[in-house]
């Protein structure tokens, strides 16, 4: 992992982290723990930005964990996986609150600006597409392409 300061675009401080590649990391500015990332290593990483020191890891995916997203509120972080699956990680207690599994390999995700919705790519025989939206609070699926 890197932190880059802005402004002179001199070089980033970091080391440690995650055992092999980093696939995604997400950003929540109101935060103190503000950074997260995902990892080759099956798990989720989250940082304070303040002291640049990992202060919690995520375990249960059993694939690479390829893209994150922070809840609207900021208390959870959402993690996608190779594994088929997306995880509702507490930041606070570390705790895993939810999954959805068999929703494909994921390549990407997103939380809609309201909050409200969760969006997933998945890889698919050809190309990476567009598959589901998730309704974040009952949990079903509000629509499927592909």
């Amino acid at each position: 992992m890197c932190v880059w300061a802005g402004g002179d675009g001199g070089g980033g401080e970091g080391g440690g982290g995650h055992e092999g590649d980093a696939y995604g990391v997400c950003l929540h500015l109101e935060q103190s723990l503000a950074l997260a990332s995902a990892g080759y290593d099956k798990t989720v990483r989250v940082w304070d930005v303040d002291t640049l020191k990992e202060v919690r890891t995520f375990y249960g995916h059993t694939g690479s964990v390829t893209s994150l997203a922070y809840s609207a509120q900021g208390n959870l972080i959402i993690s996608g996986s190779k594994d088929n699956s997306v995880r509702f990680w507490d930041i606070v207690s570390g705790l895993l609150v939810n999954s959805m599994d068999n929703v494909g390999e994921v390549t990407s995700l997103d939380v809609g600006g309201n909050g409200y919705h969760l969006l997933t790519a998945s890889k698919g025989t050809r190309m990476c597409s567009l598959t589901r939206m998730y309704s974040l609070t009952d949990a079903h699926t509000l629509n499927t392409w592909g």
